[in-house]
């Protein structure tokens, strides 16, 4: 167990990470151009991985993309459907917009229903 309180090495339950998508985004401006990195992944709603993401979102997306979410940035999550209620497994998708130059990181986390 590390000094943050989470076994990262072998064990340590990643809540079954599937990166989904991760791409570059640049968007011409007069003086230079602004860059964004959009990233997708899900994990298991009832997790490990997902509590800690949810508990301590910056923490726990350092640990994921450390080249690219910097210890002084801002995180924002939002969860349009955190108040419905979910019964048996199923996955938390999460959505990244992360800005180098702002130095923050706008989160979405959305939970996918078990299929029928």
């Amino acid at each position: 167990m590390d000094d943050d309180g989470y076994d990262d090495g072998i064990g340590y339950d990643d809540g079954e990470f599937v990166e989904i998508a991760s791409t570059v985004i640049t968007v011409d401006r007069e003086d230079a151009p602004y860059v964004a990195v959009h990233k997708q992944f899900s994990v298991l709603s009832d997790s490990n991985e997902n509590e800690r993401l949810l508990l301590d979102p910056l923490d726990g997306l350092r640990a994921r993309y450390p080249n690219e979410i910097g210890p002084n940035y801002t995180v924002s999550v939002l969860r349009p459907n955190a108040h419905v209620k979910r019964k048996g497994p199923h996955r938390a998708i999460w959505q990244l917009t992360i800005s180098a130059e702002e130095k923050r990181v706008d989160a979405t986390v959305t939970r996918v229903p078990p299929a029928s």
